[in-house]
């Protein structure tokens, strides 16, 4: 029998183990999806309290756990606590490597994962080796959070710096812009039998189509939000798809092509286009960043369970909680609206809404309906 190990000793045991099973495996997922951040409206700081978040967080809630049980329930309880933990995360992080790395059937996963945990737990419990192991092996967490933060795709969020700058433009008359951006509008709803805007259904559209230029068979160059609307807002084909929608991309853009004369009223839901320094938190509109935190930690749970179950999942691996259709895009809109008013100066207004964005809805009201039934004007 070991000799009983210090709760410093637990605590490290624990951070190796939820390295291997939890921390590794989601800040992976998330490096390889880093636009998730950006969608979320997640800033740097809160990516690296995210990161943060991963490593200690279930090493923290597990070790106090046991900590608890022992106080209260003796040594004994707590030792039977910390084997417990031990079987559970060994076998969560075996059953990950082996459903990625072989062909199993589900019964086999089970066995090899339940018996790997029960392997090291008793090595935990006859030698305290084994603990020593998995103190060291507790290095793996910040190796972990170095690699997420500084070798993914994440770097290219927590690097961007927010600035851009564009030559110079010449403006004959100078005038106030006003550009929105409607995700995945089906234009064809908008017409009538004759090929026009319905203007009993859609009299705003309609009016607007009067007293414009109306491109009936416009499209946009991609089928991915992420690389069509930056497209828009630089005037470019995209040539990179894997590249992250952030003005350290796609310097060349309309906001820098009128800072030098437009004041911005924007709002971007999934794009970061618009440099910080044009665009700061008091020229622009959305919600709270705590929600988009709230979703990331289901979504990590989310991918420890599809990576861990045995049966293999026909979709894709992990569904990220980001709505195809923003619930709360009339309120954004609202709120960009009420700052869209006759002014001195010049303005550049600018608004991308996730709406009418599959799945669809709502009435040509604006009123939606299939969902809570709360239903409220786009436009008031």
């Amino acid at each position: 029998m070991a000799a009983p190990r210090s709760s410093l000793r637990r605590l490290l045991e624990l951070i190796a183990l939820t390295a291997l099973a939890i921390t590794q495996p989601v800040l992976d997922a998330f490096g390889s999806a880093a636009e998730e951040f950006i969608f979320r409206d997640i800033s740097a700081l809160g990516i690296i309290g995210f990161a943060l978040l991963v490593v200690l967080g279930p090493a923290l809630a597990l070790w106090g756990l046991q900590q608890v049980v022992g106080r209260f329930l003796g040594r004994r309880a707590g030792d039977g606590i910390q084997l417990l933990l031990i079987v559970t995360l060994i076998a969560t992080f075996v059953a990950q490597v082996t459903k990625s790395t072989t062909s199993w059937r589900p019964a086999i996963l089970i066995i090899v994962a339940v018996s790997a945990g029960v392997a090291v737990a008793a090595a935990w419990l006859i030698d305290s080796i084994t603990s020593l192991v998995m103190a060291f092996v507790a290095l793996f967490a910040p190796l972990s959070v170095a690699l997420f933060l500084f070798a993914s795709p994440v770097a290219d969020i927590l690097f961007n710096d927010g600035t851009a700058s564009a030559a110079r433009v010449d403006m004959g008359s100078p005038a106030p812009v006003v550009y929105i951006v409607l995700d995945e509008l089906p234009t064809l709803s908008l017409l009538d039998a004759n090929g026009n805007v319905d203007d009993d259904r859609w009299p705003g559209f309609a009016s607007l189509a009067d007293d414009s230029t109306w491109f009936r068979n416009a499209s946009a160059v991609a089928p991915s939000t992420p690389t069509a609307v930056p497209a828009l807002l630089s005037g470019n084909y995209p040539v990179d798809i894997e590249a992250l929608p952030v003005v350290d991309e796609f310097p060349q853009n309309l906001f820098t092509m009128l800072a030098g004369t437009h004041q911005m009223r924007v709002h971007e839901s999934i794009t970061k286009i618009c440099p910080s320094e044009l665009c700061g938190d008091s020229d622009t509109v959305g919600g709270s960043a705590t929600d988009g935190l709230f979703d990331l930690i289901a979504d990590s749970a989310d991918v420890v369970i599809e990576r861990t179950k045995p049966r293999r999942a026909i979709r894709t691996p992990v569904d990220f909680k980001v709505g195809q259709s923003d619930p709360s895009a009339d309120r954004k809109i609202g709120e960009w609206l009420d700052r869209v008013v006759p002014s001195d100066g010049l303005h550049l207004n600018v608004i991308h809404a996730v709406l009418p964005h599959q799945p669809w809805w709502r009435l040509p009201t604006g009123q939606r309906y299939g969902g809570s039934g709360d239903g409220a004007p786009v436009v008031a």
